[in-house]
């Protein structure tokens, strides 16, 4: 259901969603760096705006995986815009915005644990939560509102580290513990939320859901482990956006450097 219309002109967008990388215990990051290899070649071939990463870059925040992790991103070829998770507020999010800084050719790029980028007439939404990396503070809620309420109207993107509690039925008690996201949802400019955590298999499991507000819910699959599902897949999703504001949501799988068309998402803003 589309419920608004934007006086905002959407330009054509490319960009690449990864999920939880935290690879356990060991800093070994197999998968992420191909990813990024992945990223890259995509990138070269069709152009891609930027890469979101939805939280839990590293394990327990630790420094040998914040250094290994910024080895690999410095040959990533796009903008890199991640937000925080659970796992890296373990070392707080001052040694995160640290290495931060070191993500993109512009150290601003990222100024701050959540931020909005507005490309190609869509407005994106990089939202952390503060409280243990997946549920929202009254203030934080406050802040998403006033960016997706921001002039001139635009669709919105919401990149968030948890679910929402009761979008997908194989989350169990890993998602958000309140409900005060379900203002941000309910607002009409709001037509995406790209969430992880959960590590679902896409295989056994669902991770897309429309909502009753007509939003659509994507699970972003992890990087290098999954804890939901018969087995570990590693994938990213890849969505595009074209001028008329339909969205093609692609899902990679890195193993076998291909497409997956069962996993493809069609929708429009």
């Amino acid at each position: 259901m589309v419920r608004w219309s934007t006086q905002v002109p959407i330009s054509p967008v490319r960009f690449a969603v990864i999920g939880d990388v935290e690879p356990k215990p060991d800093p070994v990051f197999d998968n992420f760096e191909r990813c990024v290899r992945a990223i890259n070649r995509l990138h070269s071939a069709g152009g891609a705006a930027f890469t979101a990463g939805i939280g839990d870059l590293v394990h327990a925040g630790k420094m040998e995986q914040y250094e290994v992790a910024t080895r690999i991103l410095r040959t990533l070829k796009t903008p890199f815009y991640p937000i925080v998770g659970n796992e890296e507020l373990c070392e707080g999010a001052e040694r995160f915005l640290s290495f931060a800084r070191e993500w993109n050719a512009d150290p601003g790029e990222i100024p701050g644990v959540s931020y909005t980028k507005e490309v190609g007439g869509v407005r994106f939404i990089f939202a952390s939560a503060m409280d243990r990396g997946k549920t929202f503070t009254e203030a934080e809620v406050e802040w998403i509102m006033r960016e997706v309420e921001r002039e001139p109207a635009r669709p919105v993107i919401v990149f968030t580290h948890a679910p929402m509690a009761g979008v997908f039925p194989d989350a169990g008690e890993r998602t958000m513990k309140n409900d005060l996201l379900d203002r941000v949802v309910a607002h009409e400019r709001v037509r995406a939320v790209f969430s992880g955590h959960v590590h679902m298999d896409l295989d056994s499991t669902t991770t897309y859901v429309c909502d009753a507000h007509g939003v659509h819910h994507i699970h972003v699959p992890g990087v290098e482990r999954t804890k939901v599902g018969a087995r570990h897949t590693p994938r990213f999703r890849w969505v595009t956006i074209d001028s008329g504001g339909g969205v093609l949501v692609r899902t990679y799988n890195v193993l076998e450097e291909a497409f997956e068309p069962g996993h493809e998402i069609r929708f429009s803003l």
